[in-house]
């Protein structure tokens, strides 16, 4: 009886082991699947944590919502803050949370694991310091942007059901082959990068593909999709923080043979010392084409398409528009051209001919709003465009007569920097004007009056070395640049100052009724100021007191709550306080 009770007894107990262990096995996994919600009640906290974690970060995120509901975050960076990084590089508080939606492009980024157990739709990590998505879990990743990151291998992809992916600038994924079995695939962006392993991307069913002329030799077919509505093979923007190398794969450059006619094709953008198809240019589907900076061995171009509205030869050798169909293009961009004559442009509403041999605008339809004819031998506005202008570029130009201002009442736009001849702008400029610069002009007078019913949000004077004095209403005034002048006091300012002040190489002394609580940008470079205690009473989020006399004393009126973005070089300063340096995004010693 008592062999039979032990026996029961160690049966029951090895159930209960069992039953525990299935327990906290259900514990584990419940744990790694089951997230909280994003809500109202929890968001604030989990602000304040990753706040906790990332003091640098200046707070900037918007919340995705769908159906009433928070399904994601987006911390991009704003584009009025003037910060273009975001100071990130913990997000760990989002690991016990489901995302559907995370946008954190710039960021400090170096690794993922918060996200190993989410549900992701939709991920933008981009210019950052990431190096593996492999704790991803891309079953449900329909958009994926990891363009500009250290990322090495995108096997882990294999099996995702991506529509969207960009793997710009990363120049050490060699293996792409994984792309061909996403068989959802529909936009890729890869730009930058040349793999050693080639693919038939002719097999794939892309509607978007940008890459760089070099990444084209993966190809090995050169067949591209027939389901192709927009296609780019250009270098990167040079612009963008990336050194390309061109000897990192065992490819050789070819030019582009394709042989199928991409007759779905709506964009198409070509770039560089490439040849390509005259049929890639076929498509009575095409509405954009942009070849700046391309070189043909034929300088005349044949687009039969009517649905062409967005046209750019800039750099090109295209010396004649012949063989175009202009009818319905309303942007046309023949800049650095050696294009002598314009064609009837009835609808176009911009129009750039900036260094170029076009001497005449006259068959430049009434419907033109942005007009560029810097360093043109243009020199002459037809008067029909006086009534639909509302910016107007004229730098280095050769206008004599510039009456024709008075009558353009949309005129909101005027850059007339670099005139030859004495300058009366008080005389032309229209009341509608709402941007004028007017950098290194001829003036014949000291001082510079705007009249009264001009309310200018933006001026840039900046470069005219003999101007003292300057008279304006500032009451709608937000950007001023007034480097390289003589002018020494801002007296019309309102009383809080204006948004943007750009007084480098000037002579500027006193910061006292300059600015104020409305200041968030100022650049007083290169200047000898008698005081800098007028800056703890502003916001200001971007200062640059590089080479003037800014001390290590006058760090005390720095607004810490508001700065991101300092420039001590060439003050003697080389080190910050640790406290303030860890509230700051970006710092420049010399």
């Amino acid at each position: 009886m008592k062999t039979k009770t032990s026996v029961v007894l160690l049966m029951l107990s090895m159930i209960l082991l069992i039953f525990a262990g299935c327990c906290k096995s259900r514990k584990h996994e419940t744990t790694n699947v089951e997230l909280f919600k994003l809500t109202s009640d929890n968001l604030s906290g989990i602000i304040s944590k990753i706040k906790e974690l990332n003091p640098a970060w200046d707070g900037t995120y918007s919340v995705i919502s769908e159906a009433g509901e928070f399904i994601g975050l987006d911390f991009s960076a704003s584009p009025s803050s003037n910060v273009s990084h975001v100071a990130i590089d913990n997000l760990s508080p989002l690991s016990e949370y489901n995302l559907t939606i995370l946008r954190i492009p710039n960021s400090r980024l170096s690794d993922i694991l918060f996200l190993r157990n989410s549900n992701l739709v939709e991920l933008d990590i981009s210019h950052s310091e990431v190096k593996t998505i492999n704790p991803l879990q891309t079953n449900k990743l329909r958009k994926l942007n990891i363009a500009y990151t250290q990322i090495r291998d995108i096997s882990n992809l294999r099996k995702s059901n991506l529509e969207e992916l960009d793997i710009t600038g990363n120049k050490h994924i060699k293996d792409i082959s994984t792309l061909c079995e996403i068989k959802s695939l529909a936009c890729l962006k890869m730009q930058g990068v040349c793999p050693s392993v080639k693919i038939d991307i002719g097999s794939m069913h892309l509607t978007l593909l940008y890459v760089s002329p070099l990444g084209t030799v993966a190809f090995y077919n050169m067949t591209y999709p027939d389901s192709l509505q927009e296609l780019t093979i250009r270098d990167i923007d040079i612009d963008i923080e990336y050194a390309y190398d061109n000897h990192i794969t065992p490819l050789e450059s070819e030019d582009i043979k394709s042989t199928n006619k991409l007759t779905k094709l709506q964009k198409l953008s070509l770039g560089g010392t490439i040849a390509f198809p005259d049929h890639f240019l076929a498509s009575p589907f095409l509405t954009e084409v942009n070849l700046y900076g391309s070189r043909f061995p034929n300088t005349r171009l044949h687009i039969p398409s009517k649905s062409l509205k967005k046209l750019n030869l800039q750099y090109t050798n295209i010396d004649s528009l012949e063989g175009i169909d202009l009818s319905n293009v309303m942007e046309l961009n023949i800049s650095n051209t050696s294009i002598k004559d314009i064609p009837e442009l009835q609808k176009v509403t911009c129009l750039l001919v900036s260094d170029s041999d076009v001497s005449s605008l006259a068959s430049v339809g009434n419907c033109c709003e942005k007009l560029d004819i810097s360093n043109s031998k243009n020199d002459r506005i037809p008067q029909n465009l006086c009534n639909s202008l509302r910016d107007l570029i004229m730098r280095n130009a050769i206008v004599s007569d510039l009456s024709f201002l008075q009558k353009a009442d949309k005129l909101e736009t005027l850059d007339i920097s670099q005139y030859t001849k004495d300058l009366e702008i008080s005389a032309i400029i229209p009341s509608s004007a709402k941007r004028l610069t007017m950098t290194s002009c001829m003036l014949p007078k000291d001082t510079l009056e705007i009249p009264d019913s001009v309310r200018l949000n933006h001026l840039n004077i900046s470069g005219n070395k003999g101007l003292k004095e300057l008279q304006m209403n500032a009451s709608e005034l937000s950007t001023l640049g007034i480097s390289n002048t003589g002018i020494s006091h801002l007296s019309f300012l309102p009383p809080g100052g204006i948004r943007n002040i750009y007084a480098s190489h000037g002579n500027i002394t006193s910061l006292s009724g300059i600015i104020g609580s409305n200041t968030k940008k100022l650049d007083i470079s290169h200047c000898n100021i008698e005081s800098f205690e007028p800056l703890q009473t502003t916001t200001i989020t971007d200062l640059n007191v590089s080479f003037s006399n800014f001390a290590e004393k006058d760090l005390k009126f720095i607004p810490m709550d508001s700065i991101r973005m300092l420039n001590v070089a060439g003050t003697g300063i080389h080190k910050l306080p640790k406290a303030m340096h860890d509230k700051i995004s970006y710092v420049l010693y010399e």
